[in-house]
């Protein structure tokens, strides 16, 4: 079976300036997503994971964040599971990410 791998958000960070072709999945809950999220990412809270993995592109890395990088795993496990090839937890969460990366932000 597959697992997945854990990345830093810088390599996310990376891969997002150099227009690489990533999905993010945010697992944190709906308000959080809507105070702020990483820009193109998909609120597993709204959407709920069977609709999200439905639409999915398989070819595509898919990472996956939440708080700070420990329930994330989870969902990245699963993805796993379904048969998703490069799926990936983002150590330290939203709440690294927004120390160094650029996010949409909403209302607080």
């Amino acid at each position: 079976m597959q697992t997945f791998s854990r990345v830093a958000p810088q390599q996310v960070l990376d891969w997002l300036n150099q227009q690489q072709p990533i999905q993010l999945l945010d697992t944190r809950d709906e308000q959080s997503f809507l105070a702020g999220h990483i820009e193109n990412a998909v609120s597993l809270a709204q959407n709920g994971i069977a609709a999200v993995t439905d639409q999915l592109e398989t070819d595509q890395p898919v990472v996956i964040y939440c708080y700070h990088g420990i329930s994330s795993q989870q969902v990245a496990a699963y993805l796993c599971q379904l048969g998703f090839d490069d799926v990936y937890s983002m150590d330290g969460g939203f709440e690294h990410w927004r120390t160094m990366g650029p996010y949409i932000r909403g209302h607080e």
